[in-house]
């Protein structure tokens, strides 16, 4: 069977149909129709055949440190941390090494600098240096990162999706072009054969909320999305992690039979047991940033134990490490002592002979392999082209579609509450007629429609999309599409949904107040203008703030100054200069104004004679400040801020890509930073100059924008 090369031409597919039940029966057939060995036979093919299986990737790390600054929030002072220490060490195809370290050594930022995936947040604060190589030639970032995958510890992955459908999804994003229909479906079932999960394969993804599949399952997909790439090196973060230990082990089987074949593997593990532990080919501990061994796995016993550390019989290995490499903070003696334990052990290894004749030794047996593989190493990646962009927009619209179809409650929820709320409201406003009294209730109840279709619209964004954020974040850094044909999926598909609240409210209210009878379309288009305006704002909202929190906390509170500024509460004209501008992006102001002027324009108000009075609906649009507004001029508005709106989430999701720093690079801020620190320490301060002193330091960072938080937040010495 031919699998094609690994990527097409780089312009997208060619005759992807959708997921629909004939691509899922080819699939379900297959998983009848042979087994396990069959599959991996598959999988092992479509491997054979792509052109990162016909070479070798050695990777190599000589002397890497990295440090940063960081402020104690107390004393407000600055201190330099050193998360790893001159750590080396190396891998190959074919290899499964394992990292290992209690919590806070820095094992997860070595993965992410061997990733090319250390996040650029906070990098004006930090120091990279050491050296990296692919094949004995210098790592180039970008390439490495198109020949290799990243699964994070915590899996995103869409909770209303089949683990089929998932798997499905990524082999019309990721596979070439070449590639038929029935070769995708093939490649789908190996992948889903090879980590057992054929019984799980129609079972949602599941989350918090909804019920799916287990932790393990959910790990082993997140896996299978990385075996679909096809990747030459292949970076997990602890893939064990919150499993019970017969899943754990299901999952390492996986990973080490990926090693086996030819890739590359390098793993976080915590706290593996004994059946784990004999799948590493090579090993690499840490504690406190150093490196206390590098090697296989097997010669790891008899170096610790020719250093005085013997593991006891019939003692997990991986255990016996963690507890003589793990600071204890339980009180000062025991801090002491382990320090001075991990400090022995570091400089034991720094000094061993061991080290000198396995490390160094490998590390200049790869350098000699450059001249058989860098022309292949090149290639690989290269090609690696997204879908074009009608596939993606077809698959992207899809998946939402099927997400807002299975999480039909939500909708049917927000719809029930609509439609009560509107018979609320239409019953406070019932049997409004046309006597002077009835026009300020009209005017109440027209502001308020306009601010219930705005939070409605708001809301529906604000509680779903921050959560996909980190979903699009990680397929995108994949590679796997661009963010125009997701964001414009996602508002044509969404958009009709949303409003359907807005429509069952408008429906219900208008006729229990009693509103103009001969502008009820005009009413709906005005109310389902305002709600899709809102959606783009909710939309710029989500975008721009980091966390659902926040978002939820930012949106309500920007609604209430555009209730302010909307034109009921205050004449718009009365408003101070400085806040005049406030107006033109306020949705409630251009909302009011058109439901005024709907709803106004041809009505005839009674009047008692003798009394002062408004007659006529054109004469009310005047004492309220725009009698000789057209309808135009408010949906002008509405229209230009809706535009505003979506075009600013646009970019903010566009600028959301992640970014990571270079190796070598130390930013002006560290050096500035650390360059003081030493002069303090050289100088004997007086308490008063001690003050001015970091008063100085503060103030010479202080117009920086870049904040120390994403890298504290990032837990750098994990």
């Amino acid at each position: 069977m031919d699998f094609g090369g690994l990527y097409g031409d780089g312009k997208g597919m060619v005759g992807t149909p959708s997921i629909d039940p004939r691509s899922q029966s080819q699939i379900a057939n297959l998983l009848e129709d042979k087994d396990a060995a069959e599959s991996v036979s598959l999988l092992t093919e479509y491997y054979a055949k792509s052109g990162r299986s016909q070479s070798k990737v050695r990777l190599e790390w000589k002397n890497l440190t990295y440090k940063v600054v960081l402020k104690d929030a107390i004393t407000k002072k600055y201190k330099e941390k050193t998360i790893l220490n001159n750590v080396s060490g190396s891998a190959e195809s074919g290899q499964l090494l394992a990292i290992m370290g209690p919590t806070g050594c820095g094992k997860t930022s070595l993965m992410n600098i061997l990733a090319a995936k250390l996040p650029k947040g906070g990098y004006e604060y930090q120091s990279l240096s050491g050296e990296i190589l692919v094949n004995g030639q210098p790592r180039d970032d970008e390439k490495f990162r198109r020949v290799s995958s990243y699964v994070l510890q915590d899996d995103f992955m869409y909770a209303h999706l089949t683990v089929l459908e998932i798997l499905t999804l990524a082999s019309h994003f990721y596979c070439p072009a070449t590639m038929t229909e029935e070769e995708k479906s093939e490649l789908v079932h190996a992948v889903i054969m090879e980590l057992g999960l054929v019984k799980a394969k129609d079972t949602l993804i599941g989350n918090d909320k909804v019920r799916g599949v287990s932790g393990g399952e959910r790990k082993r997909a997140n896996i299978g999305i990385q075996l679909i790439t096809n990747p030459a090196v292949l970076f997990l973060d602890e893939p064990t992690s919150g499993l019970d230990s017969f899943q754990a082990l299901a999952v390492m089987e996986c990973i080490k039979g990926l090693a086996s074949r030819g890739r590359l593997v390098v793993s976080i593990i915590h706290q593996p047991r004994s059946q784990i532990y004999s799948m590493f080919d090579h090993m690499l501990l840490l504690s406190s940033g150093k490196d206390t061994f590098f090697g296989k796995a097997a010669d790891a016993l008899s170096y610790f134990q020719s250093q005085g550390f013997s593991c006891p019989e019939e003692f997990n290995p991986a255990d016996y490490y963690l507890d003589i490499l793990s600071p204890d903070n339980r009180t000062k003696e025991l801090e002491a002592e382990s320090a001075n334990r991990i400090t022995d052990i570091s400089d034991k290894w720094s000094n061993s002979a061991f080290k000198t004749a396995h490390v160094t030794a490998q590390l200049t047996a790869d350098s000699k392999l450059e001249g058989n593989v860098q022309e292949h190493i090149a290639e690989i990646g290269l090609d690696s082209s997204c879908a074009s962009f009608a596939v993606q927009l077809k698959y992207l619209s899809w998946r939402t579609w099927t997400e807002v179809r299975r999480d039909w409650i939500t909708t049917l929820v927000g719809t029930i509450i609509s439609s009560i709320f509107g018979l609320i409201v239409g019953g406070v406003y019932s049997n409004t007629g046309l006597a002077q009294i009835d026009i300020q209730n009209r005017n109440g109840c027209l502001f308020f429609i306009g601010v219930n279709s705005t939070m409605t619209g708001l809301f529906a964004v604000l509680n779903s999309f921050p959560k996909e954020k980190n979903i699009v974040n990680t397929e995108r850094a994949n590679r796997a599409y661009e963010i125009t044909p997701y964001f414009l999926g996602k508002l044509i598909v969404e958009t009709p949904i949303r409003l359907i609240p807005t429509f069952a409210y408008g429906c219900i209210l208008y006729f229990l107040v009693g509103l103009n009878p001969h502008r009820f379309g005009e009413f709906l288009g005005i109310a389902i203008s305002v709600t899709f305006t809102a959606m783009c704002f909710g939309l710029m909202i989500s975008a721009v703030m980091p966390t659902l929190e926040a978002a939820n906390a930012v949106g309500p509170l920007l609604v209430v100054i555009m209730i302010m500024f909307g034109g009921f509460y205050i004449d718009i004209a009365s408003l101070p200069t400085v806040a005049d501008l406030v107006p033109y992006i306020s949705i409630l102001r251009w909302a009011f104004q058109s439901f005024a002027i709907n709803e106004y324009r041809g009505l005839v108000f009674e009047c008692e004679p003798g009394k002062m009075c408004l007659k006529t609906g054109e004469q009310v649009l005047t004492s309220l400040g725009f009698g000789d507004k057209t309808l135009n001029y408010p949906l002008g508005g509405l229209y230009i801020n809706c535009a505003v709106f979506a075009f600013l989430a646009y970019v903010a999701l566009l600028r959301s890509k992640a970014e990571y720093s270079p190796l070598n690079f130390t930013g002006k801020h560290f050096t500035s930073i650390t360059k003081a620190l030493a002069e303090a320490n050289h100088t004997e301060l007086s308490s008063e100059n001690k003050f001015r002193f970091w008063s100085r330091v503060s103030k010479d960072v202080k117009e920086s924008s870049v904040e120390l938080t994403p890298v504290a937040t990032q837990d750098p010495d994990k």
